[in-house]
């Protein structure tokens, strides 16, 4: 995805571990509340199918007021996985929804922050549990009207998985067309993720690929992607694996 706004794949989980991959999403300094005590609005939504864990989907809806460099806010997310049907040791289909209160210190530039925010399982198998979370991310992206790359980070605690996850995403790629509605582009693809137990193998691997993307009017963007992975650490039943990826994600605010 290449909205010129925010994100890559991240953490999170349900039922005790964070196996698929839920969005941190940084909007772009020009979407961000620029004077004190500027209330703002975000919604974030994605559906991704993938061959090695499945489908997944999230909606995230934050609401808050910017003060200098800290945001305070409510958020509401709710999640699901599927990963039956494929080739993953472990299988399973569940969903569940999240509320809570959180904060961000954003760095200079508007292009990282630190957040820590503390919820609770209103609906699923982690319900009237508590959900804290305490981590940093960063994107950031430069080119020009044919070529633009985009790098993006994060480290998060995560209480239900009482672990620790990390994610790091690089894409460098040529802007086929460009008109009013947005953008068509083919990149490449280099990711990886880790975690502190090292348990699961899905969520300590690294993958690399190819992808075209269509961004629309810099809000919705749709994806396809080739991958190929290795699995470094953990449970899985293929330590190297073919992964096509499909992601239709978009951000509102």
């Amino acid at each position: 995805m290449n909205l010129r706004t925010y994100f890559a794949f991240s953490l999170v989980g349900l039922a005790g571990f964070a196996m698929a991959q839920t969005v941190t999403p940084i909007p772009t300094e020009e979407a961000l509340p620029k004077k004190a005590d500027k209330s703002y609005l975000e919604l974030y939504g994605d559906a991704l199918s993938q061959r090695l864990s499945g489908k997944s989907s999230s909606l995230q809806l934050r609401a808050g007021m910017r003060k200098g460099d800290m945001d305070f806010h409510i958020y509401f997310r709710n999640e699901s996985y599927d990963t039956t049907g494929t080739n993953l040791p472990f299988q399973f289909a569940a969903r569940g929804a999240y509320a809570g209160v959180g904060v961000r210190q954003w760095f200079p530039g508007n292009k990282a922050f630190a957040i820590v925010s503390y919820g609770v399982g209103i609906s699923g198998a982690n319900q009237n549990k508590g959900d804290l979370r305490a981590g940093v991310a960063g994107y950031d992206e430069w080119g020009n009207k044919k070529w633009n790359t985009d790098v993006y980070a994060d480290v998060f605690y995560v209480q239900l998985a009482q672990d620790v996850y990390g994610s790091v995403r690089f894409r460098p790629g040529y802007i086929l067309q460009r008109d009013a509605n947005g953008k068509f582009w083919a990149y490449s693809i280099f990711q990886g993720w880790a975690t502190g137990k090292g348990t699961n193998g899905v969520e300590n691997r690294v993958e690399t690929g190819a992808g075209l993307g269509y961004v629309f009017q810099g809000h919705v963007s749709l994806n396809a992607e080739l991958r190929y992975g290795y699995s470094y650490r953990g449970t899985i039943n293929q330590r190297s694996y073919f992964n096509p990826v499909i992601m239709l994600s978009g951000f509102f605010n």
